[in-house]
C-alpha cells in the first residue's frame, strides 16, 4: 500500500496570512517558524494516520511556496519527503506505482467564498477553468493522479478546500480543521485536536483504496487561465493559445497533462 502525499499550507490550523518567504524582518521569520511547525504536525498526523490504517510506504512532498516549509528533522521518520526548488514537476514521482493520494494542508480555489487564504496557485490568477468548470489546486491533483488511475482519498484543510474535494470526489475522506468566516479569519480546532482528527480519517480513508474511484475528466481538454492584470496580446497570442481578452487564454489538448503543463508540468 503506497501514499503519495500532497501537502500545502494554507489549509493548516492556525494559518490565517499568506506566507512571507521573502522578509528578513524577525516577527515574520518567528510566524513562518510557527506555521511551519503546524504544517509539520499535521503532515505528521496524516502519516501516521496512514500507517495506522495499513500503508507500506508514504511519499510526501513538501508542496507549498519553496518546497522547502516543511520541518525536516521533525518530520515522521518512516515518511520519504520531496523537497527543493526546481523539480521540473509539481507532483514528481506521481506514478500509478502508488495506491491512492492524500492532499494535506489543502486551501480551496480563487473565488471561494468565505474561504481561508483561498487562491490558484498565484494570487495574481483568477479561478482556472478545465471545460468550462472551475479548478483549483485539489482539482489538478485529483485528476494528473486520475490520469496514473490512482485514487485521491484523503483531504484535509478548511471546510471550503473539503466541499471542493467532495464535489470532485464524492466518496473522498474529509478533516475539516478550521471554518473560514473570512478570508482572513477562522473558526479552527486546536492544533492537538486538529491532528486528532486527521490521523484518525487518515486511517479511514487507507481502509477505503479500491472503494473510491480515481478523478477523470474527458477530452479533448480546453483550459482556460484568467490574471487580474492585463497579460495577452490578441494580436500575439502564445503558441497553441487562443486570446479570449487581455487577461484571459485558453488552450486545447487532446492530453490532460498537456492541458495542464502549459502553466505547470505536473
Amino acid at each position: 500500500m503506497r501514499v503519495y502525499m500532497m501537502t500545502d499550507l494554507e489549509g493548516v490550523s492556525g494559518v490565517l496570512e499568506f506566507d512571507d518567504r521573502t522578509s528578513t524582518d524577525a516577527v515574520a521569520q518567528k510566524k513562518r517558524t510557527f506555521h511551519r511547525r503546524l504544517l509539520t504536525g499535521e503532515v505528521n498526523a496524516a502519516v501516521a494516520g496512514a500507517f495506522d490504517g495499513g500503508a507500506d510506504y508514504v511519499l510526501v512532498n513538501d508542496g507549498h511556496g519553496g518546497g522547502n516549509t516543511i520541518l525536516f528533522d521533525q518530520l515522521d521518520e518512516r515518511a520519504e519527503v520531496i523537497q527543493g526548488r526546481d523539480r521540473r514537476r509539481w507532483l514528481p514521482h506521481l506514478d500509478a506505482s502508488f495506491d491512492c493520494v492524500f492532499s494535506v494542508g489543502t486551501h480551496a480555489m480563487a473565488g471561494t467564498p468565505r474561504a481561508v487564504l483561498c487562491h490558484t496557485y498565484s494570487r495574481t490568477v483568477r479561478p482556472w477553468r478545465l471545460n468550462g468548470k472551475r479548478i483549483g489546486e485539489f482539482g489538478v491533483l485529483a485528476l494528473v493522479a486520475g490520469y496514473y488511475r490512482v485514487p485521491t482519498v484523503f483531504c484535509a484543510g478548511d471546510s471550503a478546500a473539503c466541499t471542493e474535494a467532495k464535489a470532485l470526489v464524492p466518496e473522498i475522506v474529509v478533516a475539516p480543521v478550521k471554518e473560514g468566516l473570512s478570508r482572513f479569519s477562522a473558526k479552527q480546532l486546536s492544533h492537538g485536536k486538529a491532528c486528532e482528527l486527521i490521523r484518525e480519517r487518515a486511517a479511514e480513508a487507507v481502509g477505503c483504496v479500491g472503494g473510491i474511484p480515481p478523478a477523470a475528466a474527458g477530452g479533448p481538454y480546453t483550459f482556460r487561465l484568467e490574471v487580474f492584470e492585463n497579460s495577452f496580446d490578441p494580436e500575439k497570442p502564445p503558441a497553441g493559445g487562443i486570446v479570449i481578452d487581455p487577461t484571459t487564454v485558453e488552450y486545447t489538448e487532446d492530453d490532460l497533462l498537456a492541458a495542464f503543463g502549459r502553466f505547470y508540468t505536473v
